[in-house]
Formats: structure tokens, sequence, C-alpha cells
């Protein structure tokens, strides 16, 4: 069996806005696990793309790639270690 370590945490984290200022990132807070993972990131350039571009197909696409990521647990490679939490497909997207 490969040792592959699980998804590199995030080493310099963002600070967030107040969980009243951007709703959409309010599960974030007091979640260490999640703050230091790549969704979080992925969350924030989801809302900049909102902003930026509102026809843009980016965060459609993140979701399928996300719907289709595949269960690699044997290499601690999964949606819960990229910091993915339990309703992701409701959000906004």
């Amino acid at each position: 069996m490969i040792n592959c370590p699980s998804i590199s945490n995030i080493t310099e984290q963002p600070r967030l806005p107040s969980a009243n200022e951007i709703p959409a990132l309010a599960t974030f807070h007091g979640n260490p696990h999640r703050l230091a993972r790549p969704f979080l990131l992925l969350c924030i350039v989801q809302l900049l793309m909102k902003r930026i571009s509102p026809g843009s197909t980016w965060s459609s696409r993140l979701r399928n790639l996300l719907q289709v990521f595949p269960q690699l647990d044997h290499l601690d490679l999964n949606l819960v270690g990229m910091g993915v939490d339990d309703h992701w497909q409701a959000r906004d997207w």
C-alpha cells in the first residue's frame, strides 16, 4: 500500500469576514480542519466569480467535478479531507 499524506493544509489561511457579512462562509468559522483545507479557497473563488463574472459557468463546472471526485479513502484522499461539508451541493453554485 502506498502511504500518501492527506490533502495538504493551507498554511496561509485567509481571515474570514463575520458570518453575518458573508453567510456562505459561515460553516468554516470555528472549524480548524475546514479552515485549513482547499474547499474554503474554492468557495471564496466561487463568491468572487459571482461578482466578477455572473454569467460564468465556473461554479457549475466545479460542482460537476466534485460530484465525480473519486473516493480514494485508501490513500486518504476524499471530499472530507478536502474540507467539503455535508451540504456542499446545496450551496449557491
